[in-house]
């Protein structure tokens, strides 16, 4: 990983640079502690790279996938400027800034970053019609696409509820706080309405009609992956019912996961980061 990181600080996987994926192994690195000038280098590419003005969707806050070429960076990915979801990329950002600001020692570079940066996210991309429904305190993948991801949106509320906890302990703005963690809270509502008792599995989706689209659990992903993502990002303990038994699901339908028969050449480490989490130990990834 150490060698995935450009000069500017962007964090490739190859053939591009997905700010998703370079989210999360930025969160990793702060596992190590040599690695902190590493996390601030690429937190600063991702803030230089945040659509200030309205990007293709008409957001702003958001970010694009962007394009390596012999390991130097160049423009938008394929040509065309655009993104997988706007509203994961954003989530995990914010969940970033709060790991490096409350555990890892860079305390000073991610509320300056993330404060300066939260503006255009929160204003452009959790509040716009677009992207954010009220009804259900769910967001959409993003502007024109009519289905809300259950991943995405348990995504979504360990971010809204990691930049809640920031904006009280390093902004100390106990008002701001409370709004961001009632917004959390209205999308675990959401997400919790994902959940079908007669099946005991998690819907993959939610669409723009308002009815969910149920988990084919012969069908990895979306499908049967997305019921650790409830678990994984805290929507429900581990010790709750719907855990148990999403979990227990999930290796009914792969009960070889951990061997990677999921006819996906992605890893899937997260799967294993649930599985300790759950408390099975032959299964686990966990740091």
């Amino acid at each position: 990983m150490a060698t995935a990181q450009l000069s500017d600080g962007a964090i490739i996987s190859a053939p591009d640079r997905m700010p998703y994926f370079a989210n999360a192994a930025a969160h990793g690195w702060l596992q190590d502690p040599t690695r902190y000038g590493a996390v601030a280098n690429y937190m600063q590419w991702h803030f230089n790279h945040v659509n200030r003005t309205t990007d293709i969707g008409g957001l702003t806050g958001t970010i694009y996938d962007y394009a390596v070429s012999n390991g130097t960076p160049g423009g938008c990915y394929s040509g065309t400027c655009s993104a997988d979801s706007t509203d994961a990329y954003d989530r995990s950002f914010l969940s970033l800034g709060w790991a490096a600001w409350s555990t890892h020692g860079i305390p000073a570079y991610a509320v300056s970053s993330v404060q300066t940066v939260q503006r255009w996210m929160i204003a452009g991309v959790l509040s716009n019609p677009k992207s954010f429904d009220s009804s259900d305190g769910l967001t959409w993948a993003y502007p024109g696409f009519g289905y809300k991801f259950l991943s995405d949106n348990c995504e979504g509320y360990r971010g809204l509820l990691d930049y809640s906890n920031l904006v009280q302990a390093a902004f100390m703005d106990s008002g701001a706080a409370a709004s961001w963690g009632s917004q959390a809270a209205n999308m675990r509502n959401g997400i919790l309405g994902f959940w079908n008792s007669s099946t005991n599995t998690w819907a993959k989706d939610k669409a723009s009609s308002g009815t969910f689209d149920q988990a084919n659990m012969a069908n990895w992903y979306p499908d049967a992956v997305a019921q650790i993502y409830p678990i994984a990002f805290g929507v429900v303990t581990a010790t709750n019912p719907r855990a148990i038994n999403a979990y227990g699901a999930l290796n009914v339908a792969f009960p070889s996961w951990d061997k990677f028969h999921f006819n996906d050449s992605f890893p899937w480490a997260i799967v294993g980061y649930a599985a300790g989490l759950m408390g099975d130990a032959d299964r686990r990834i966990m740091d």
